[in-house]
């Protein structure tokens, strides 16, 4: 803002000088128009210099004085244009620089609705389940750990673990969000937006990423299915899938970049 600023007072002072010379050039060709003929019809030192017998005195004056007048009325047409041509450019500029403030307006307000709208899924986050009788529901980031240490076994003997996936969908719905959220973190790297603002979004989902996700999944770090022993009853691995820390750990790296 500052170089925009400092740019369009560069641009007016340019219109201010233009406007200054030219009312330098009127008083010289004013001055001129008057000393020209009170020099030129005296008598010289010189014949060859005499032009106080070149004929009507007001013909010699105009003779002597037309071409100083056009001279100087075609300098002013100069800085004339100059100046409407510098006045154009710089309302030219201000044109541009109110879409611009349009368009950046609009893309801070696009990433406040999906920070938002990030904030929201999180906190909407549920997890329910019976046990002896009583259901239990559970939200946030409280939802996200109590999800994580009910699959952190990932599955039994009984049932192949793509079955295991598509019985609990809240798995993929957990996915899907840290997808979202590691998503939106490029955008607002990607935006030509100002660092200040860059740097307000991206501590917004800093916080929301630390405070409800990155703590519960770490607390189960060692459930992570790749690092879990092939089962000997049924000859696959049990554990958190995979997908779940990967996710994070891209979020936890973009940030963090």
């Amino acid at each position: 803002m500052n170089i925009e600023n400092n740019n369009r007072k560069t641009k007016t002072e340019k219109i201010a000088k233009s406007l200054k010379n030219a009312k330098w050039f009127i008083g010289i060709g004013i001055f001129l128009c008057i000393i020209a003929p009170i020099i030129a019809t005296q008598k010289a030192f010189r014949e060859s210099f005499d032009f106080s017998q070149t004929g009507q005195i007001g013909d010699t004056i105009g003779g002597i004085t037309a071409p100083i007048v056009n001279i100087i009325g075609a300098i002013l047409v100069f800085y004339a244009l100059k100046a409407q041509i510098d006045a154009n450019r710089l309302i030219q500029d201000q044109f541009d620089e109110q879409k611009t403030d349009e368009l950046n307006r609009k893309k801070l307000l696009y990433i406040t609705e999906q920070v938002n709208i990030i904030r929201a899924d999180l906190n909407d986050f549920t997890f329910t389940f019976r046990k002896d009788n009583y259901k239990y529901n559970y939200s946030g980031a409280d939802g996200i750990y109590e999800l994580l240490k009910s699959i952190k076994k990932g599955g039994d003997h009984h049932v192949e673990y793509q079955e295991f996936l598509n019985q609990n969908p809240k798995i993929n719905e957990l996915v899907n969000l840290l997808r979202i959220i590691n998503k939106q973190i490029k955008i607002v790297k990607s935006e030509r937006i100002s660092e200040t603002d860059k740097d307000y979004f991206l501590s917004l989902i800093k916080y929301q990423y630390d405070s409800k996700i990155q703590q519960s999944i770490k607390a189960f770090e060692k459930h992570k299915r790749s690092k879990q022993e092939t089962c000997n009853g049924c000859k696959q691995k049990h554990g958190i899938p995979d997908e779940i820390f990967n996710e994070s750990d891209r979020i936890a790296t973009n940030l963090n970049g």
